[in-house]
Order: structure tokens, then C-alpha cells, then sequence
């Protein structure tokens, strides 16, 4: 350890962080709200991890965020001690205020002694699915982002709260648009011809066609210069920007050395008021300009094993048109020096298309785009990390160099940072499970009962397995997706695999998994999915190219589709390696997975007993109450939630009585009490005579379609009617549910 590191003192409030808050939570001041008083005030200390950029790729839905890792020590031991958790949770804010979409969390660790005299700050990047609200091509969709940080304590759903270390950043992002309907189609055309004609009435048949349109072409240059030269004039686009493609794609032409074609390129030009000389001679002057798009971040997604890079567009023209039209390309490249010693690997070229948008925020749009680094080829055994240095050159409209590391495009710029290559499975010649369900074979009990561990992470995000109490175990349901990264070996000697099942306990040899599944394409091969299925009758897949299957699925387990008495049982699974007649090779052992596709339970009334009542009409200022249930029959429950609805107004939110954490489950029988206060607290809150449902909806935990966000879901509700006026048979407690219960000979 080099001595600039050995002398890097942690603060005690750092090292006992956990345990101070143990004692007081609003320890560091913090929690604005709290009753109890603040010892140290600290709050956004950003010495330690700090989010640098935050993006969204909308070819793969996908959110993300850059985090600087910024010392060598402060993290709660190396990698074989655990480390500790970074946690970012995501907000997503479309205009009517914020949305929490979740959170993912990486693992930092003391890592001095693999670096010693440079390496910081380490970039890691980390990414959530978010499901976008979309719209069509105009207007363009760019909401706000809100990324919270937090090392060691997971941030609430508060978007609001203040993290001790970490700190908060905002981005706006751009939504793809949904695609266009050969109504829009249509009425998009004839604008460009006459901005203020309409259709005819007779092509209304066009708004019931629900084919979707392809993207319209790339516009020429007479098209471009007429744009540019008279659309935009609050905002100047240079010639030699808008007009690049075109001047390098002739430059590049053998055709140049043609003096009719040459002759015909500098009238073109003139003719649209350019000038071809000038143009070349601009786009020979000295590189990197980054007044368009800038790249801001770039690191490695430590849990999907990425590389991505961040990049920022900053003005609202000089991308070759609107999200209606064909727009552009951003290019990145990416090299990783896997030793630091200068010595650069390329491994691809991905892009994102953009578009002018005319009310681009003042901090722009922000986007990112990453391919797989395949690091099983390049781990370490055991538990040491191993540090590299990744560059990316962001490239516009004009894909960058594949052959020199070190050339900056004219527009755009390039950027390097070091990355953390964990320990990890090395690629072998031997069939592997990496995830079932999307957790990690390593956290699940694939030896015993099937289950996942307590605190079991989801490989790509690394949130909790269960949300409400990362502690408890999970089963799964569902379609449960298998993944393994596979050696390109594998492909290029044509090997086959296969997926078996079988009951816990059983002796047979398993039944193959026949359901066809979905792969992800390489950005850098232009995106999209392919479907694969098995073999027919033997269940046998062909190992695709790496790139051809970015998520490493090997296949789909619909086990809801078991038969009722078997869709709740263990089950084991395993993997099968055969060449390419079909000669198996090499299995993987059996591993047990604990399923459960049952519903839980809800239930809510209004009185003690179930018993139907005619009438729950209520007093306005009286107070409702009653009973719910809310638990899992398999004993995998998640959490419940009671809430008052109404197509009027948002009613007072019923509490429960007495009071009961919204993760534990009530009795299956009477279950636990609950009440709806109706008195008039504010103007702004009082319940209007009108019909309100009080619902209960009900969680488990389990595991559903291998996701963090899908649990199996049950809910119920009661009606409960508010009037102005007193009952005839006023009941001075106001407990009315309890005297109509009476009436109708409930207990």
C-alpha cells in the first residue's frame, strides 16, 4: 500500500455510522421531521461516493446513474469482508409531481492494496427499468430525473430526503415516442407541404389502422439547409454541422475525382446558399467540439457487467430534424485497457438516435448507451479485483474510429476513468447457472429448501429480493428465466444446451423446458429482440453469439403453468451441455427452487364479523371501523395497504387499530382492526357526502416473472357511504359499523 493511502484517516462518524444511528436515527440531522435532536449535522458529504451523471438509454427503457467512488478506504472492509452497499433510488417527475420508481444498490470495498499512487475515483455505473409514460413524436416527452445516493442505508420513497453520504442529482431525460399511426403519418406529410392544411374527412379510415410506421429517411441537404437556414433562426446551426454527413460521404467517394461530379457538387451547394470549400476547410480544423453533446460520465455497470457512458445534448437544433423525422445518430466507442498499462482492447460502437427538440431543458437531455464487457474473460480467481481503464469517444452522425484509440472526432469529445473488475465465475469449458429468476445462484438455497437467502439481491440491479424487508426469504412464480454468460467458444463449435425439471425428490431425468423465450440484440448490431425455441420434443437450444443474446437468457420456466397441485411444490432444475449432434458433455447439478404461484389473502369489513350488510351509511365526523385480513397462505408474505377511493376527491387515508407495520400480516380469521376517521380535519380534507370504497390490497413476496417489480397480488374492498345528515338511530360513539352489525344479528 502506497503511502498517500496507508495515511487516509476515517472519520469515526463514518466508521460507526450504523451504530450511531442505532442510537439516535436523526444522529446527523437529517430527518427534518424527527423528534429526536440532531449531534452532528452532516449532510450530502460527498468525500467518500458522489453521483456524477444521470441518463436514460430509450432503446432499452433503462435508467442510470455514475458513481464516483473517490477513496481507497472508508468502506467497510476489502471484498472478502462484504464491503458495504451504495444505494441510488430513482424519481421520475413528467410534470405532476414525483414518482418513485425504485432502487438498485452496488457493493464498494477497501481496495488500496490493488491500487497503489493513482486509480480514483472509480466509476461505477448502476441501472433500473423504468416504464415510460409515451407519447407520440410531438410533442417530444423529456421529464426530470431525481437520483438519490445513499451508502449504507436505503433511501425511502420520500423523494425529498436527505442522504448523510451521498448526495442528490436531477437530469432530464427524453422518452422515445410511441410510433406513428398512418393517421399521423399522413397529417405529419402534408404540414411539411402547407403547415396550415388539414385532411379530408374521407382518410378518417386511417385513424382505426394500428400499423406502425418505420423512421422517415434521412433528409437531404437542400432539405437541411432550408431547416436550418430559416426554422432556426434563434438558435444557428453552422454549415459545416448540419452539412458533415454529406460533405464526408462524398469526400470518401471515389466519385470526387470525377471534375462533372465535383463541378456538380460546388452548383449544389451554391445553389442552397453554401459553400462547399468552406464547409471542407471547417471540417478539417481542430476536433473535439462539444457545443452539441458532450459525454459527462462513463464506468462499469458493476452488477450487469456493462460498460456505458454517459453523454449530454445541449441544443435544440443541429440534430437533422424532430422526433417526427429521421434525427441522428450519437456515436460511441469503447476501449478498455484491461492491465492500466496502456495497451487498449476496442470492443464496440453503439449509438442513440436523437433529434432537434425545440424546448430542450436548460440542462439538456441526457442519454446513455453500453455494451457487455464480457469480463468472465478477464477475471482474477478467487476474491482480489482487478482494476482497468475504460475510454469512450463519443462520435456525432459519424461513427468513430475502430482502429485508433486516441483520435477525437470533430464533433464530440473522448473520455477515460478506471473501473473495478469484481471477482467472479471465469468462463470455462463447463455448462454454468448464473441466475434463476434473477437472482444469483450464490443467493439462493439451491441445496436445501429452495429458497433465497436473507438480503438476496437482483443480479442486474442489486435491489433486495424483497422490498419491504430485505431480511426475509423469497420464493418464485411465474416465468422464471434462466442466465448464464456462456463462452464464445460455446457458439463457435456449434454446442447445444438444454434446461430439465423435475419435482424435488423425484429420480427421473427431469422434463426439457419447451417454452420459447426472448433475447435482446447488441446496441452495437442495432438493438431490438429475437425469439428463440427449443427444439421440439428434446427442448435443445443452440448457443447463440454473445452478442446476439446481451442478457445471457438460456430459457423460460413457465411454472404457472404447472397443474394446481404441483405449482407450489420444490422443484430442482438443471443444465445440459451437448455438441452439435446432440452428445451430452457435461451437466450442471440439480438445483432446487422453491415455487409458489397461490394468491394471498384479503379480506375487509366493516363491524366484527363478515357478515353482509345492507346499508353502511355513516355520519360524516363519525368514525368507520372494522376488520381485515391480509396474509399468504404458502407463508411467503409481502406487504398490505389500506387506501380510500373515490372518483370525487382523494379521501383521509384509513389507519389501522391498533397500530400494525404495513410488512407484517394480520390473523387469518378475525385479522386486525382498522378505522376511517370521517371528521372534517381541513377544508381542503374533508370527506363530501358521497359513496368511498376502503380497500385492503395484499403482497407476497414471491419472486414474480423473475422481477423485482411483479409479486402475486389479491385485493377487497367494502362501501362505505357518508351523508351529511345524523342516522335516525344515532349512535353517540359514532361506531355505526358495530350498531348495523347488531341490527342485521351480527355478533
Amino acid at each position: 500500500m502506497s503511502e498517500k493511502y496507508n495515511s487516509i484517516e476515517i472519520e469515526t462518524e463514518r466508521q460507526q455510522f450504523k451504530q450511531l444511528l442505532a442510537v439516535n436515527p436523526n444522529f446527523f440531522g437529517n430527518l427534518p421531521a424527527s423528534k429526536q435532536a440532531s449531534i452532528l449535522k452532516i449532510v450530502g458529504n460527498t468525500r467518500y461516493e458522489e453521483i456524477s451523471c444521470v441518463a436514460y438509454n430509450p432503446d432499452l427503457d433503462l435508467l442510470e446513474a455514475v458513481v464516483k467512488i473517490k477513496m481507497p478506504r472508508g468502506y467497510n472492509g476489502c471484498i472478502s469482508n462484504g464491503g458495504s452497499s451504495e444505494f441510488v433510488r430513482f424519481f421520475v417527475n413528467y410534470g405532476k409531481g414525483w414518482q418513485d420508481v425504485g432502487i438498485a444498490s452496488f457493493k464498494a470495498h477497501d481496495l488500496a492494496n490493488e491500487i497503489d499512487g493513482e486509480g480514483y475515483p472509480l466509476s461505477y455505473a448502476i441501472s433500473l427499468e423504468h416504464r415510460p409514460n409515451r407519447d407520440r413524436c410531438n410533442p417530444s416527452v423529456v421529464p426530470k430525473v431525481r437520483a438519490i445516493l445513499s451508502w449504507e442505508v436505503m433511501p425511502p420513497t420520500d423523494p425529498n430526503w436527505q442522504s448523510v453520504w451521498g448526495n442528490v442529482v436531477e437530469r432530464h431525460i427524453q422518452i422515445a415516442p410511441r410510433p406513428r399511426k398512418l393517421i399521423e403519418f399522413a397529417n405529419d406529410l402534408i404540414k411539411t407541404i402547407d403547415s396550415e392544411a388539414v385532411l379530408s374527412d374521407e382518410l378518417g379510415y386511417l385513424g382505426n389502422t394500428r400499423r406502425d410506421l418505420s423512421t422517415p429517411l434521412h433528409r437531404s441537404i437542400e432539405t437541411l439547409a432550408k431547416l436550418y437556414q430559416h426554422q432556426h433562426s434563434g438558435c444557428t446551426v453552422e454549415p459545416h454541422r448540419f452539412a458533415m454527413a454529406d460533405v464526408q460521404a462524398t469526400l470518401a467517394s471515389s466519385l470526387l475525382y470525377d471534375p462533372m461530379v465535383d463541378e456538380a457538387k460546388l452548383e449544389q451547394y451554391q445553389a442552397n446558399g453554401l459553400d462547399w470549400q468552406t464547409n471542407v476547410t471547417e471540417l478539417a480544423k481542430p476536433q473535439g467540439d462539444v457545443r452539441y453533446e458532450q459525454l459527462c460520465g462513463l464506468g462499469l455497470d458493476y452488477n450487469r457487467e456493462w460498460v456505458v457512458a454517459n453523454f449530454t445534448i445541449k441544443r435544440p437544433a443541429g440534430y437533422q430534424g424532430s422526433h417526427c423525422e429521421h434525427g441522428s445518430m450519437e456515436h460511441v466507442a469503447f476501449w478498455v485497457d484491461w492491465d492500466n498499462n496502456g495497451e487498449w482492447t476496442y470492443l464496440a460502437t453503439v449509438g442513440v438516435r436523437v433529434h432537434d427538440i425545440a424546448t430542450i431543458p436548460a440542462d439538456g437531455l441526457n442519454y446513455w448507451v453500453g455494451v457487455p464487457a464480457r469480463l468472465g474473460e478477464h477475471r482474477r480467481s478467487g476474491k482480489e479485483a482487478r482494476i482497468g481503464r475504460l475510454r469512450a469517444v463519443l462520435s456525432w452522425n459519424v461513427r468513430p474510429s475502430d482502429t485508433d484509440p486516441h483520435e477525437v472526432p470533430h464533433w464530440g469529445n473522448r473520455l477515460d476513468t478506471f473501473f473495478e473488475i469484481k471477482p467472479g465465475r471465469i468462463l470455462g469449458d463447463q455448462p454454468a447457472i448464473d441466475t434463476i429468476g434473477g437472482i444469483g445462484v450464490a443467493y439462493i438455497n439451491v441445496g436445501g429448501d429452495g429458497m433465497t437467502v436473507p438480503n438476496a439481491p437482483f443480479s442486474q440491479t442489486g435491489s433486495p429480493a424483497d422490498p419491504w424487508v430485505a431480511s426475509r426469504r423469497c420464493a418464485f412464480g411465474g416465468d422464471i428465466y434462466v442466465n448464464a454468460e456462456a463462452p464464445l467458444c460455446f457458439h463457435m463449435a456449434g454446442y447445444k444446451y438444454r434446461l430439465l425439471v423435475r419435482k424435488a425428490g423425484s429420480s427421473g431425468s427431469g422434463e426439457p423446458l419447451m417454452s420459447p423465450f426472448v433475447v435482446t440484440r447488441n446496441l452495437a448490431l442495432g438493438g431490438g429482440t429475437l425469439w428463440v425455441s427449443p427444439e421440439l420434443g428434446t427442448g435443445w437450444v443452440n448457443y447463440l453469439h454473445p452478442d446476439q443474446n446481451i442478457y445471457s437468457v438460456l430459457g423460460n420456466w413457465q411454472s404457472g403453468n404447472l397443474i394446481a397441485s404441483e405449482r407450489n411444490e420444490l422443484w430442482e432444475i438443471k443444465l445440459e451441455l451437448a455438441d452439435s449432434i446432440s452428445a451430452i458433455l457435461a451437466s450442471t447439478d440439480w438445483l432446487r427452487i422453491q415455487l409458489d404461484n397461490q394468491a394471498p389473502i384479503a379480506a375487509i369489513h366493516i363491524g366484527r364479523s363478515f357478515a353482509t350488510l345492507d346499508c353502511n351509511d355513516f355520519d360524516r365526523d363519525s368514525t368507520v371501523s372494522g376488520h381485515f385480513v391480509a396474509y399468504d397462505p404458502n407463508g411467503h408474505f409481502g406487504a398490505w395497504a389500506l387506501e380510500t377511493t373515490t372518483n370525487s376527491l382523494l379521501p383521509i387515508k384509513p389507519v389501522t387499530n391498533p397500530a400494525l407495520p404495513n410488512s407484517s400480516p394480520t390473523e387469518s380469521t378475525l385479522g386486525h382492526g382498522w378505522k376511517l376517521d370521517t371528521s372534517c380535519i381541513s377544508a381542503a380534507s374533508q370527506l363530501l357526502p358521497c359513496e368511498y370504497l376502503v380497500t385492503v390490497s395484499v403482497w407476497d413476496n414471491t419472486i414474480v416473472n423473475s422481477s423485482q417489480f411483479v409479486h402475486h397480488y389479491t385485493e377487497a374492498e367494502v362501501v362505505v357511504c357518508v351523508r351529511s345528515s345524523s342516522l335516525s338511530m344515532a349512535n353517540p360513539s359514532g361506531d355505526y359499523g358495530w350498531q348495523a352489525l347488531a341490527m342485521a344479528g351480527g355478533a
